[in-house]
């Protein structure tokens, strides 16, 4: 940390703290937009499933391309269980350590300027106040890192899920086309 002979943070250190603590908050609110996607793209790949499916072929699951549809389309549900259970880990809602709202520090301020005018200090309200709110807002990114980065390994979970589910899906839809072209389904 860069301090002067009074052991205050300085001005840059408190911008670095600053600018990481506003990356953090951004971040969980990039990774909401994120999802939405996800959480729109998980029912439209099961619907493509489910509009594959056949119910009426269950008797016939003896036979290997029946069998092999089946078994498609059950590994293309898995995937898409896990990607949206992983999905609801990400959305789940956190509580991110924060600062004082601005009225809070507007106080603050007001108090210490009252403070030094009686004290006769040689200070400055502002070098109070980075002295004051630095350590808050490393406190508060150290915090917030882990729980995005935790949120963050949920949503790659769920992305990789959703796009693991597209491969049986496209052998679902192989099998559908060879059970069509064997008569077997009739659309």
């Amino acid at each position: 940390m860069s301090t002067t002979d009074n052991d205050k943070p300085s001005k840059d250190f408190y911008e670095l703290c600053y600018d990481q603590y506003k990356i953090e908050l951004e971040e969980a609110e990039k990774l909401y937009q994120k999802i939405s996607v996800l959480l729109i793209l998980i029912p439209v790949i099961g619907g493509i499933s489910v509009s594959l499916g056949r119910c009426d072929l269950i008797l016939r699951i003896s036979e290997t391309v029946v069998f092999l549809y089946y078994f498609s389309f059950f590994m293309a549900w898995c995937s898409l269980s896990v990607s949206t259970a992983y999905s609801i880990l990400c959305v789940i809602p956190r509580t991110y350590k924060r600062i004082n709202d601005m009225e809070g520090w507007q106080d603050w301020r007001k108090r210490y300027q009252k403070y030094i005018d009686e004290s006769g200090k040689n200070e400055t309200v502002d070098d109070a106040l980075v002295r004051e709110i630095c350590p808050k807002l490393a406190d508060a990114q150290t915090k917030n890192v882990p729980i995005n980065e935790k949120r963050r390994k949920y949503f790659q979970k769920a992305v990789f899920g959703a796009s693991l589910s597209i491969i049986p899906i496209a052998f679902q839809a192989i099998f559908f086309c060879l059970l069509k072209i064997q008569e077997i389904i009739h659309v």
